[in-house]
């Protein structure tokens, strides 16, 4: 009997022993994501202030940092590609923006309501990097596509939906009277 006492108490401290690392891997996971989303935000100052220079060198270490401390899948790390296209499409740079839009909607997968936003603005800069980049079939095509994953995921009634609305539109109009001036 001592040995069968002594074999589940064995097996409870073991599970506690995994209960305690989870729950160490689960905060270490939160550090990271918040140093992560801290740098984002830091680099968004320094872009606001006109700092380009410094946004960019931020913002690629931090997706070199997400890349190590998460994974590619997390949201943070999707955020910080997105915030780097931003970036890249306010200097011009459109293959690049596009590319990291391209990849962190690759990356997107999740069900949650914050990972469905996401991967809604995610597609909607997407339309607008090529939609600026003279991509007009891309631009069509990224339009529509970030218009019905709205409709479908999120609702018609969604200020995004809106958002994407109004910006086709508008995009439309303004091509349509290029067009006719020309």
């Amino acid at each position: 009997q001592q040995l069968a006492g002594l074999s589940v108490f064995a097996i409870a401290a073991s599970l506690a022993g995994i209960f305690a690392f989870r729950q160490v891997e689960r905060l270490d996971l939160e550090r990271s994501r918040a140093q992560i989303e801290s740098r984002i935000n830091l680099a968004n100052v320094n872009r606001a202030q006109g700092r380009i220079l410094d946004a960019a060198s931020l913002l690629d270490s931090t997706i070199d940092a997400a890349r190590r401390e998460l994974s590619e899948h997390d949201p943070a790390f999707v955020s910080a590609l997105v915030n780097r296209a931003q970036l890249y499409a306010d200097q011009r740079e459109y293959p690049k923006a596009i590319a990291d839009l391209e990849q962190g909607l690759s990356l997107l997968r999740g069900s949650r309501e914050q990972d469905l936003l996401l991967q809604a603005r995610v597609m909607l800069e997407l339309a607008r990097a090529r939609r600026d980049s003279g991509d007009t079939v891309g631009a069509i095509e990224s339009y529509g596509d970030a218009e019905m994953f709205i409709e479908r995921h999120l609702s018609v009634g969604h200020p995004l939906y809106a958002l994407t609305k109004r910006e086709q539109g508008d995009w439309y109009r303004r091509s349509a009277s290029t067009v006719a001036d020309a």
